[in-house]
């Protein structure tokens, strides 16, 4: 009897390892309720509109310039300062500098006594000693420094002094977010000493960007593209309708 028991017992046994192994497990069925998640293109994002640049300009004085820079801080606007570089020429001065009133006497005795009179002893600012003697200005260094070769031939060390060139003015580039107001002309010259004469106007489209007033650089023309390969002048390369002209009060 027992034997029959335990007989029947291992065969039920059995009988369940073999169903467990032949029987496929699926996976439990999704909650109908529940959505998928979708991706987003990047095309299709709402886009955000660009920022509006505008060209704010020019100024000829860099007090006017800094002050512009603290109004356009303070409005959180992003802009990009361009200088216009002067085109004065440059100018190469030969000087000599004296411990005294009285060695600057000696020096111009000798200059006449070698017949040189082209000279002039410059007064001494309040409270100094030096005496400064101006010995010509000229257009190119070399001229300068055979002025120099010919003092030096008489014991004096004179010296060429190139003054510094300063810009002749500038303009801005300002972004203005989509959101925000457009500057106003008559605010900034409200609040920044010295912009009287300025403007705001939409940056123009072509590159690269030309300063209000300014006519734009020459273009070289290739050989192949013209027929005889000149240099174009800034009124024949300007588009139609568009005369270059110059900024005022900027050194030519």
């Amino acid at each position: 009897m027992k034997r029959a028991v335990w007989l029947l017992l291992f065969l039920n046994v059995m009988v369940f390892a073999y169903v467990r192994l032949t029987t496929p497990v699926t996976a439990p069925a999704a909650d109908a309720g529940a959505s998928a998640p979708t991706l987003t293109l990047v095309s299709e994002l709402p886009s955000r509109p660009a920022p509006r640049c505008l060209r704010i300009g020019p100024w000829k004085d860099p007090a006017t310039a800094e002050a512009l820079k603290s109004w356009f801080e303070q409005a959180h606007y992003s802009f990009h300062e361009h200088l216009i570089e002067s085109t004065a020429p440059a100018s190469f001065a030969v000087t000599l500098v004296s411990v005294s009133a009285d060695a600057a006497a000696k020096v111009a005795r000798l200059l006449k006594s070698a017949g040189i009179t082209d000279f002039e002893v410059l007064s001494p600012q309040a409270s100094a000693v030096e005496t400064t003697i101006a010995l010509g200005h000229y257009s190119d260094r070399k001229s300068a420094e055979q002025r120099v070769d010919r003092l030096k031939a008489l014991g004096l060390h004179p010296q060429i002094v190139t003054p510094p060139l300063t810009a002749a003015g500038g303009w801005f580039e300002v972004l203005i977010d989509a959101a925000a107001k457009d500057p106003e002309i008559g605010d900034i010259v409200h609040e920044v000493p010295g912009a009287d004469g300025m403007t705001v106007v939409a940056c123009p489209v072509e590159a690269p960007i030309t300063p209000p007033g300014v006519s734009p650089a020459p273009t070289e023309t290739p050989s192949g593209n013209s027929p005889n390969g000149t240099r174009q002048s800034p009124a024949e390369s300007a588009p139609p309708g568009r005369a270059p002209v110059t900024l005022s009060g900027a050194p030519a």
